[in-house]
């Protein structure tokens, strides 16, 4: 391959890039704007390219999803923070005040993930994954007096998730301020009762 070639197949492969990444922030957009499930046309329209060159780039819409659950799992694995404080109670605090902010912000799409998640071995993998490293990152915060105490951990990682977010503010059609109460609300209950059927000092509040 000479100079001039190697410049043309170059400069291909950045125009494919560009139009990639073009493609993926329009079909992101249209999400984020509540098309749970965008077509090929969708995304075309709004990316100002042609349906085929959406097809060119990702073959299938399966290829679109799997690089769209790349960019959306690199920005939620921005917002990983260290916990501010030293205490479990203090820091399952901080991780549900977290996990609330993410559920709503990343609300559109997981909403989007799960209308064709069925359908698609990159979107159950990816959702499996993330559960996983959900209930991890709960049972790192979480003392060993509740980790022992099955129904305590498991409505603790219920209560946290993204379902139950999800059922708060679309099923029931509560505001974004009434979820949260309902939550903050449930844990403290769940704790206290934790306390009490172990004998345990009253935790603290996390309202």
């Amino acid at each position: 391959m000479n100079i001039h070639t190697h410049n043309e197949a170059d400069g291909r492969r950045r125009r494919g890039l560009v139009s990639q990444d073009i493609i993926i922030a329009a079909a992101l957009e249209l999400v984020s704007e509540g098309n749970v499930n965008p077509s090929a046309e969708d995304v075309a329209e709004r990316a100002k390219l042609s349906k085929g060159t959406v097809f060119r780039q990702f073959g299938n819409m399966e290829q679109l999803h799997r690089r769209m659950v790349v960019e959306i799992t690199r920005r939620l694995r921005s917002t990983a923070q260290p916990f501010q404080s030293t205490d479990w109670q203090s820091q399952l605090q901080e991780m549900m005040a977290r996990r609330l902010t993410m559920f709503e912000v990343f609300l559109p799409f997981k909403r989007a993930a799960d209308a064709y998640r069925h359908t698609s071995p990159t979107l159950q993998a990816s959702h499996s994954s993330r559960l996983a490293e959900m209930r991890s990152g709960l049972e790192g915060v979480l003392p060993s007096a509740i980790l022992k105490q099955r129904s305590f951990l498991e409505a603790i990682d219920l209560l946290l998730g993204h379902e139950t977010w999800q059922r708060l503010r679309i099923e029931q059609n509560l505001s974004e301020a009434d979820a949260r109460g309902v939550i903050e609300t449930l844990m403290s209950l769940l704790l206290s009762a934790h306390g009490e059927a172990t004998g345990a000092s009253p935790t603290k509040s996390v309202t």
